[in-house]
């Protein structure tokens, strides 16, 4: 669960979306998810802790992290943070593009550091203070950024895999919209023209677990906001969200929150 207040600073008149958060309770979460944007956290106080394709890495304050399209991808902090978060389309950056490969951005350090966090705190001070002619302010900065991200900090991927990843995260968009029907690998597998070993896979190559293990997780997010807003008993909340039963329900309840889910809603 989110516990942070985002804040989006858009506007129509740039080519990007941006966002401040601030951990209202000092903590944050964002559960693990494909992205179809390139994001570049800008931390300002705190620090958060990213987990991107399987890889752990720790960002302090005063750096930033940069998060590649179709990277899988979960941030958490036990501490107050707040940063500012760009969103840029990969349309940005197709010209870019050279044959057979796709771009990409290192996350590596880099004299160019600096910079970056100072355009993004730059972007953020106009945006906040919203003096006449604004707008050109931060999309100078922003296309100064982009040229550093493309001269700087670029890396090229292979576009094949690319796009396999980009069709996984279609596959887990349509999960999250079917969870409590009754998915099952071989019946997603035809709906996305691969064989079931394939798919089975590819969960494992781009999403770390394996199909069941996402489906319960996803079926269990449903149940969990269920179980606090609602009066329904665990059996109908475990049939509503796509179990078995409840025994079903009980058990994998209990293996990600530590007590079976009557106990818990009594404990709220």
């Amino acid at each position: 669960m989110e516990t942070a207040r985002e804040m989006t600073v858009l506007s129509e008149d740039v080519p990007f979306k941006m966002f401040v958060f601030e951990g209202e309770d000092k903590k944050y979460f964002r559960k693990k998810h494909f992205l179809h944007f390139v994001e570049i956290f800008a931390l300002f106080e705190g620090s958060l802790e990213f987990c991107i394709d399987n890889k752990n890495v720790l960002l302090s304050a005063g750096e930033f992290m940069i998060i590649n399209s179709d990277e899988m991808c979960s941030a958490v902090s036990s501490e107050f943070s707040r940063a500012a978060v760009l969103c840029i389309s990969p349309f940005c950056f197709e010209k870019y593009n050279t044959e057979g490969e796709i771009i990409s951005f290192s996350r590596n350090r880099c004299v160019y550091d600096s910079e970056i966090m100072r355009i993004i705190s730059d972007m953020f001070e106009g945006f906040s203070e919203k003096e006449t002619g604004y707008e050109l302010m931060v999309c100078s900065l922003f296309y100064r950024l982009i040229y550093l991200l493309v001269s700087k900090y670029r890396r090229t991927r292979c576009i094949q895999e690319s796009r396999v990843s980009g069709r996984m995260s279609d596959i887990i968009d349509y999960m999250k919209a079917n969870c409590t029907c009754g998915i099952t690998l071989e019946g997603l597998a035809d709906i996305f023209g691969y064989s079931a070993a394939y798919l089975s896979k590819m969960f494992r190559k781009y999403a770390q677990v394996n199909f069941k293990t996402y489906l319960n997780y996803l079926r269990l997010e449903h149940a969990y906001g269920e179980l606090i807003n609602t009066d329904l008993s665990v059996w109908e909340i475990a049939l509503r969200s796509g179990f078995a039963n409840s025994k079903a329900f009980t058990k994998a309840f209990r293996e990600r929150y530590g007590v079976p889910p009557g106990r818990y809603r009594r404990g709220r």
